[in-house]
């Protein structure tokens, strides 16, 4: 069976292709901004920024569902911090470009 049929089907058949466009737009937008990092020095050179891009993208489904189990806010907060390290390429010890 055809993936996009069952994903269509919770979404709406007729709303699929727009909402697939609006994913690729945000990934795009997302990858933008974090080739903007690496060649600042913010990221590190070796950063796959498409892969990072959709981990983004994809940890604010994380971030609603969290909210909808009525996770602490703090753990909120926690999670979105170590989602932008984590799709950076970056710790808290990451020393930036000067």
């Amino acid at each position: 069976q055809n993936p996009n049929s069952i994903w269509s089907t919770a979404v709406g058949l007729d709303v699929w292709p727009a909402y697939l466009a609006m994913l690729e737009k945000l990934e795009g937008n997302v990858e933008s901004i974090l080739e903007d990092a690496v060649c600042r020095g913010c990221s590190p050179k070796h950063l796959d920024t498409r892969t990072a891009a959709r981990m983004f993208v994809g940890g604010g489904y994380t971030v609603g569902l969290m909210q909808c189990a009525n996770v602490d806010s703090n753990d909120v907060d926690r999670f979105v911090v170590q989602l932008a390290h984590a799709v950076m390429g970056v710790s808290e010890r990451f020393e930036p470009a000067r």
